[in-house]
């Protein structure tokens, strides 16, 4: 055999090595019937799909606000929490929590510039817990936050 024949040889093999490697050939009968697809596209079509669900998946975390808590008071099954200065609110969420870690279902009754009341079920005299408002920052921040505090059930 001449050198070119031997190259174009070689050649012809290599491709068809590559392509079956790539699926392009169909391999068996079920792969004919269903039309096998190229495996490169299918790969990156993938990638995409993973880069949406990562982009969806982004949760914005909150962090601490600047407000400052001046006073909680309670009475029977209602909580006032009262802010210094003026608050603005952005999807406002309550958590109220016992001691142990437990939540309590809480209502926000009332909201001002200045203060929230709440209405919670389950709170006993005597015991701490710990209020926990979403989506709270004063009037001069950016961003919107959270504030925390405990207070004491007297009544």
């Amino acid at each position: 055999m001449a050198k070119s024949s031997k190259k174009t040889l070689a050649a012809l093999l290599t491709v068809l090595v590559m392509a079956m490697s790539m699926s392009m050939f169909p391999v068996n009968a079920a792969e004919k019937a269903a039309g096998a697809k190229d495996t490169k596209t299918t790969v990156t079509k993938t990638a995409k799909e993973t880069k949406k669900v990562k982009k969806t998946k982004k949760a914005k975390k909150l962090k601490k606000s600047k407000v400052k808590v001046t006073k909680v008071t309670t009475n029977k099954n209602k909580v006032l929490v009262q802010f210094k200065g003026k608050v603005a609110y952005e999807n406002l969420a309550v958590v109220v929590t016992d001691a142990d870690g437990k939540e309590l279902e809480a209502k926000i009754v009332k909201k001002t510039k200045s203060q929230i009341k709440l209405s919670v079920k389950g709170l006993e005299k005597g015991k701490t817990y710990t209020v926990t408002v979403n989506g709270i920052k004063q009037k001069s921040e950016k961003a919107f936050g959270y504030v925390k505090t405990t207070f004491k059930k007297k009544k």
